[in-house]
């Protein structure tokens, strides 16, 4: 559960987005082999292309950046079809319920209209109105405190759908139809989500990254701030070995989406979390700030 220390971490916490296109590999090899010959001294010229104008430079960043932008100028000189996904994004929507603030999120295809609400935190008509038009299929749970499961009975009978979550150490107050472990997939409609087991904040602790996608659900194992809080010294130690050997492993372009407060980049935050990981905090426990 997050009370206060939690809130105060992710009171400036900013959102973001973003979209990665990746071009053609005969262009990209091009464009390569124009760096390391040093032929990249090309004016500054404007090059109008499907309504896109691109600048080339001599800058190896603008050369890189122009790699992720060229997808659709190969298919304009080349009539080449793009690679391009046949699906469109999860929707991911969010309401704040309950007296912590919890963010309980819905996830739809917006294809086949099927959703998955996940950490029914508190107000069942608040949640129900989040699943609006759509057709639940499970309700996930990324961990059992009760500031995330409030509502979870009221859910479960109302949407007559199975609970997913994780057993930690087998003392946890979920029960839940199906017990999910490190590496499972999920499907969702046209899309899927990758389940990772995060302990430290709790030893049941999830997270769930949507396939094909930058986004990362994370509840409360990650803040902008700081980590979640841990109730003992072993709990922090395990906190400090989530962050080294999974969330770090996670693309600077991951957004997380946290249990409380807003979402943040993962690039934006990776320098103070290493710094966190290189000092010493001895037998320590609580709520915990990057920058202790």
């Amino acid at each position: 559960m997050d009370r206060d220390g939690d809130s105060r971490r992710n009171a400036k916490a900013g959102s973001h987005s973003g979209s990665n296109l990746r071009s053609p590999s005969g262009i990209q090899r091009h464009l390569a082999r124009v760096w390391d010959s040093g032929y990249a001294v090309v004016s500054a010229r404007a090059i109008s292309l499907s309504g896109r104008g691109v600048m080339l430079s001599a800058s190896r960043w603008v050369l890189l950046a122009l790699i992720e932008l060229t997808s659709d100028v190969y298919s304009y000189w080349h009539g080449a079809t793009m690679h391009t996904s046949q699906h469109k994004a999860l929707e991911l929507r969010i309401r704040q319920v309950g007296p912590w603030s919890l963010n309980a999120y819905a996830l739809i295809c917006p294809q086949t209209r099927e959703s998955l609400l996940i950490d029914p935190g508190d107000d069942p008509a608040a949640l129900t109105e989040l699943l609006t038009g759509t057709r639940p299929r499970s309700i996930l749970v990324t961990h059992g405190h009760p500031d995330h499961i409030g509502a979870l009975g009221a859910m479960r009978r109302k949407l007559d759908v199975p609970v997913l979550s994780h057993g930690g150490d087998g003392n946890g107050p979920v029960v839940a139809d199906r017990w999910l472990a490190d590496g499972d997939q999920l499907a969702i409609g046209c899309g899927a989500l990758r389940v990772h087991h995060t302990p430290g904040h709790t030893a049941d602790h999830l997270c769930f990254a949507i396939e094909g996608d930058c986004r990362i659900l994370v509840g409360d194992c990650l803040f902008e701030g700081g980590p979640g809080k841990t109730w003992s010294a072993q709990d922090f130690r395990t906190t400090l070995q989530t962050l080294q050997d999974i969330i770090l492993g996670w693309p600077d372009e991951s957004v997380c989406y946290p249990g409380h407060g807003r979402s943040f980049r993962l690039g934006a935050i990776r320098p103070a979390i290493e710094r966190f990981l290189a000092k010493a905090h001895g037998p320590f426990h609580g709520d915990a700030e990057w920058g202790m």
